[in-house]
């Protein structure tokens, strides 16, 4: 997968997963220690969940396209960089 042969430790996201293949397949062989799906589509989600539930550090997670999600998707981004939380501000 050209230059990333290991992704050992890293947690993933993947936004728009779909049917989650790529990302079952980079959770299997490039060995994050998460792999987290974000699609707007709760079928491909359930769909997700359910064919990839024995991969045990591969998550499907449901947003809703709104002005909400893109600041939770900004919070999460720089709450993997330890630039922050994905928590909601109160």
């Amino acid at each position: 997968m050209g230059i990333y042969k290991d992704l050992e430790g890293k947690t993933l996201m993947e936004v728009s997963s779909g049917r989650g293949g790529g990302l079952d397949y980079i959770s299997r062989y490039l060995n994050p220690k998460k792999a987290i799906g974000v699609d707007i589509s709760q079928v491909q989600v359930d769909y997700c969940r359910k064919i990839y539930q024995n991969n045990k550090n591969l998550f499907f997670i449901n947003v809703i396209h709104n002005r909400s999600c893109h600041i939770f998707l900004g919070r999460f981004s720089k709450a993997l960089q330890g630039k922050g939380t994905a928590k909601r501000d109160h």
